[in-house]
């Protein structure tokens, strides 16, 4: 009798790095399938951390006002 040995040891990430690789993946099929460089990309998530300073204190407001 033989035992499975899987191609591959598993994966030992936390729940964070794995939050962050499925990101990963979503940028880059936005990247294929909207068609933009990295370049591009960058460029949208410099703006992106630019407005979160104004959207966040917004998000707290709207947060603490349905509690």
């Amino acid at each position: 009798m033989t035992t499975y040995v899987p191609p591959y040891p598993p994966l030992k990430h936390g729940g964070k790095t794995l939050k962050l690789l499925a990101i990963i993946h979503r940028l880059q099929m936005i990247m294929i399938n909207e068609n933009i460089s990295p370049e591009e990309l960058v460029t949208c998530a410099e703006a992106v951390k630019n407005n979160y300073e104004y959207v966040a204190p917004v998000r707290e407001n709207i947060g603490s006002q349905k509690k």
